[in-house]
């Protein structure tokens, strides 16, 4: 008696079912909406754990430190805006984006990034969401210090791969 494993028969591009497309994830923000208002807001932020969950802007001329002292909305308030300068893009594709928040006493705006001090805290809430208009990016924190007012943009070309080596194993 042939005592010999059945055959298998292996799936082949022509015979294995299509694979079923994975739904793209909610964007969970009313960009059209937010536009109406806020025309200049390009992204959303979102931090777990923390209060951060706010319009991220940039001005695509002109000064570019606008929204350190104005709201989304563009109405000048001293805790300004979440954005960005225009040394980056809006598809966070380049190597660093910078995005620039103040330090509140009231637990606005960036304040709560204090939090990842805590080692504990740290290591239970390492996600951030980007919400673009079409998409979710997710960024997973690797690294919490406080640092200067040094431009890093501006002091540094992250396109180079030796210059962005090198910062990385700064801030770890």
């Amino acid at each position: 008696a042939d005592q010999s494993a059945p055959a298998e028969t292996a799936a082949t591009a022509e015979t294995a079912a299509p694979a079923e497309p994975e739904p793209a994830e909610v964007v969970p923000i009313d960009f059209e909406t937010l536009w109406e208002t806020c025309p200049d807001a390009y992204a959303w932020i979102r931090i777990e754990g923390t209060q951060v969950d706010y319009p991220v802007c940039q001005m695509v001329e002109g000064d570019q430190s606008f929204y350190l002292n104005h709201r989304a909305d563009k109405v000048a308030e001293c805790a300004g805006a979440i954005y960005s300068e225009n040394y980056n893009t809006r598809d966070f594709t380049d190597p660093m984006t910078v995005l620039y928040g103040h330090d509140m006493s009231n637990g606005s705006m960036f304040q709560n990034l204090h939090f990842y001090e805590d080692r504990a805290f740290f290591d239970d809430n390492r996600e951030v969401l980007i919400y673009l208009p079409d998409k979710v990016l997710h960024y997973r924190i690797f690294a919490a210090y406080n640092t200067d007012d040094n431009h890093l943009l501006l002091n540094n070309d992250f396109e180079d791969e030796i210059i962005f080596y090198r910062y990385l194993q700064k801030v770890l």
